[in-house]
């Protein structure tokens, strides 16, 4: 509910603000349907005792988007719930059971206090079943999917408060604050809520070059908990051994990130430029992990402090972006602390690939490809009794859209992607059944036809 309430405070925010321009405002509508094929309904997993479940789906996604780009005070704010209905899934399931509504929403708040000074507020939040490749032509995450979701529901709410300002014509500074807070509808999938703050400096060699340095604390609080005493069934987790008395055993991990960037940027010509980051970044990791139990019977059970763990790596960032007549390629790799995934409770390490190429050759056709790589590892200490998580995959996609008349657009899509997740916890004489040592592989190929409808804007 906090994560609604926050994301809605932002868009009402904005909106209040935007009442005080005298310039256009402009609503957007547009309706999309999509209907598709997917291969996988329920992401699961290869080695699953369950198979997987191919199926045909149909979506109805409308777009509401209110902007203004042309005062001091710019905003954007777009919502889009998604209805997903199943149809002829492979296994003769009731596909009423797992369809349903998705939701998505995102805002930009830009102020121009004064020629050299801007502000800006930005905030984004879902909550869906399957993590969608892109909403309103932007990645759901700046980061990479935690997890395949198996049909249950995820929930983020993010926020960034941003200064930027240009003391002279070389020098500059700026800050941000943002809060991040990522939910799965599991217990046994871990919860990550995080707050960083950062600050830094630049300064401009030439009119083509500039150099930066960058400071970022962030504290992460994740936690992941496992019953104990499932009813059956349950697959693939039977119920564990240990006292029936305990009803769940939780997982949790604190840690704090102290990162040092020094950047460069290069506009090496008209048509491409160049972004590289680098700097060491300093962990303080510290695990626990607690039952909880009928009082009635045993009293209550303090929390088990495990360990900490001091650690550290380099941070980095290199991207090219390069632009034709008709098109762009961006090419980029990211290496950074990122929340848990799946049942491991604690940060972790990303490093993540990502290829986009889009290309135009008449007006009324769009060509679009992406190829996009990634591998989290688990970072906790030695001695931690939560689950030690590799997970590392790919995803490819083409997408070709077609414009027919001014307000009509048709487009498909095919899309492939593939995630190997090794998982590994320590069994001990009091957990015995907690002992975890397995690795799965997740296939996913979906096709789909998009039809898309833009009303005329209504300027007011």
């Amino acid at each position: 509910m906090s994560r609604a309430q926050t994301c809605a405070s932002i868009l009402g925010l904005g909106l209040m603000l935007s009442a005080a321009s005298t310039e256009a405002r402009e609503l957007e509508l547009f309706v999309e349907s999509r209907f598709g094929a997917d291969s996988n309904v329920f992401r699961r997993a290869d080695e699953s005792e369950l198979p997987e479940t191919a199926g045909g789906v149909w979506e109805l996604a409308p777009r509401l988007t209110v902007r203004d780009q042309q005062d001091e005070l710019q905003y954007s704010f777009s919502y889009q719930p998604t209805y997903e209905q199943f149809f002829a899934l492979e296994d003769g399931r009731d596909a009423g059971d797992i369809s349903g509504f998705d939701h998505n929403a995102n805002g930009t708040l830009e102020w121009m206090a004064d020629p050299a000074t801007r502000i800006n507020l930005d905030g984004s939040f879902f909550r869906q079943r399957r993590v969608r490749e892109e909403f309103v032509g932007v990645p759901t995450a700046a980061d990479p999917v935690l997890d395949a979701s198996d049909n249950e529901y995820l929930q983020r709410g993010r926020g960034t408060l941003s200064f930027y300002r240009q003391l002279d014509p070389r020098f500059s500074v700026r800050g941000s604050v943002s809060h991040d807070n990522f939910s799965a509808e599991r217990t046994d999938q871990s919860d990550s809520i995080s707050y960083s703050a950062s600050g830094g400096v630049d300064y401009s060699l030439s009119a083509h070059t500039k150099v930066g340095v960058t400071g970022t604390f962030r504290y992460r609080d994740t936690k992941a908990s496992i019953d104990r005493n499932p009813l059956p069934p349950v697959p693939p987790m039977p119920p564990l051994p240990g006292n029936p008395n305990i009803d769940y055993t939780e997982f949790r991990s604190n840690t704090q990130t102290v990162d040092l960037s020094f950047s460069l940027e290069q506009e090496v010509t008209e048509h491409l430029s160049v972004v590289l980051a680098a700097g060491p970044s300093f962990f303080q990791t510290r695990d626990e992990q607690s039952e909880t139990r009928d009082p009635d019977l045993l009293g209550p059970i303090p929390p088990t402090f495990l360990a900490f763990n001091d650690d550290q790596s380099v941070f980095a960032l290199a991207r090219v972006t390069y632009y034709w007549q008709r098109g762009r390629l961006d090419v980029s790799y990211q290496r950074s602390e990122g929340g848990g995934g799946g049942a491991t409770a604690a940060a972790t390490i990303v490093d993540s690939l990502s290829i986009g190429a889009m290309h135009q050759p008449t007006r009324e056709w769009t060509l679009r490809g992406s190829f996009n790589w990634n591998r989290r590892e688990s970072l906790s200490t030695e001695s931690f009794f939560g689950l030690d998580t590799r997970v590392a995959g790919f995803s490819t996609s083409l997408t070709v859209e077609r414009r027919i008349t001014r307000h009509l657009e048709i487009s498909g899509r095919a899309f492939f992607g593939w995630t190997n997740r090794d998982e590994f916890r320590l069994a001990t004489p009091a957990n015995p059944g907690l002992g975890t040592n397995a690795s799965n592989d997740t296939r996913i190929m979906t096709g789909t036809l998009f039809i898309r409808y833009t009303f005329e804007p209504y300027v007011f």
